[in-house]
């Protein structure tokens, strides 16, 4: 462990000390955040029943948002705190026949515990870009996709770099080290989707911050709903500057 991560992980540490004072779920802005990406890109796969990994679980809001609909939950941390705070958080907002479902485990990402093919969907919110070196963000990928069965699904989200305003309050945070999480890397759409590909996923959905609301338009007038299709082809490009995004890939 080089010193960069090293410090990242303390960032989390020190974060957890502020759960149970500071809820991330009241954070509307940051809700809104995950609904438009992390789940929309979840949501557009069939989870009921399925075994998960989720690749940095941080605080376990993803855990309690799912944990009715599926089969088995792993989460994985480098942090042991983050573990045991995870751990304590999901037995206090679960009832016990759903806590039975979620497990934490203390593990790399670059080098995951699991055998080859184990999960039916791999999910990684915001946890890739705080791995420093490209060699290493590109190796978690590949693991994420060792451990995906064939045919499985891979959900990753990141900060966007094509969001200029984002990612240069980032560089200077970072730079006064006065980020919460001492590192972030942020990637452009495509930097990701070829991480992707290089793993052997095959990418299927793109979702931003900026992605529009997916609209049933058959239920409009015949002009209104082609008129609606052309202005939402010319808006579409707006989907790729979010300030969050990701994708879902397929394993073939």
């Amino acid at each position: 462990m080089n010193e960069i991560q090293r410090k990242v992980i303390e960032s989390y540490d020190a974060w957890t000390k502020s759960w149970e004072k500071k809820d991330p779920r009241d954070n509307l802005v940051y809700m809104i955040s995950k609904m438009k990406v992390d789940y929309i890109l979840l949501n557009s796969i069939d989870i009921n029943n399925k075994v998960i990994l989720n690749i940095g679980c941080s605080f376990p809001m993803d855990e309690i948002y799912f944990a009715r609909r599926i089969k088995k939950w792993i989460a994985v941390d480098l942090s042991s705190k983050i573990v045991k705070g995870a751990s304590k958080i999901i037995r206090e907002n679960l009832p016990h026949d759903l806590v039975r479902k979620v497990e934490f485990q203390l593990a790399n990402a670059n080098c995951l515990p699991f055998l080859e093919g184990s999960f039916d969907v791999v999910i990684s919110f915001s946890t890739l870009d705080h791995i420093p070196e490209e060699q290493n963000r590109i190796k978690a990928v590949k693991e994420m996709s060792r451990v995906t069965k064939t045919g499985g699904h891979v959900v990753i989200t990141v900060p966007n770099k094509l969001n200029i305003l984002y990612y240069l309050y980032s560089q200077k945070k970072q730079k006064c080290t006065k980020t919460a999480y001492f590192y972030e890397h942020c990637f452009t759409p495509r930097e990701i989707r070829r991480i992707g590909l290089l793993a052997g996923l095959q990418p299927i959905k793109f979702a931003s911050t900026l992605s529009l609301p997916e609209i049933n338009l058959v239920v409009f007038p015949r002009a209104w709903e082609i008129f609606s299709k052309i202005i939402l082809f010319f808006l579409l490009p707006l989907n790729y500057f979010g300030r969050r995004m990701g994708y879902l890939f397929v394993k073939k």
